[in-house]
């Protein structure tokens, strides 16, 4: 198991609007998913 944490989020979603923390949320998956085997699961 591994906990990664986006430090000041908050301050996106306040500053920019949930939308883009959405976005940078899936961003973030996805350059996990890159690295990550295919039998790997990745959550929120």
């Amino acid at each position: 198991m591994l906990f990664i944490d986006l430090d000041n989020f908050k301050v996106v979603n306040d500053t920019y609007g949930h939308d883009v923390g959405d976005d940078l949320l899936k961003e973030a998956a996805e350059r996990l998913r890159k690295v990550f085997r295919e039998m790997d699961t990745i959550c929120r």
